[in-house]
């Protein structure tokens, strides 16, 4: 069985020569599947394409959260257009204390 017309080689040959599997795979510049028993039971890939695929999952990984979020921001700005909700005033906030008048400490050490 073949996938995907990738190399294909067994537990045996990894075995004698996992070398010769990483050479391959790194020549080719694919994975070899790797079978036991006529099923799949892993990939040899090259450290070269091995990080590549890493680093472009972390880019997609990236990109997608960030899209994620530009909608989240969309869905809330179209929600607030919609419905827009009224702001919330000192008072209601910080009760009391908004009327007062702010003390400041010439000597508290901030510059």
């Amino acid at each position: 069985m073949q996938t995907m017309n990738v190399p294909i080689s067994n537990i045996t040959d990894l075995k004698k020569s996992p070398k010769k599997l990483f050479d391959e795979a790194g020549d080719k510049k694919t994975g070899v599947y790797v079978f036991n028993r006529d099923q799949p039971a892993g990939v040899v890939l090259a450290v070269a394409d091995y990080e590549k695929l890493v680093n472009r999952n972390e880019e997609l990984q990236e990109k997608l959260f960030e899209m994620e979020q530009d909608y989240l921001v969309s869905q809330r700005l179209l929600k607030q257009a919609q419905a827009p909700t009224p702001l919330v005033d000192d008072k209601t906030v910080r009760g009391s204390v908004a009327d007062e008048k702010p003390v400041v400490d010439e000597n508290d050490g901030w510059e």
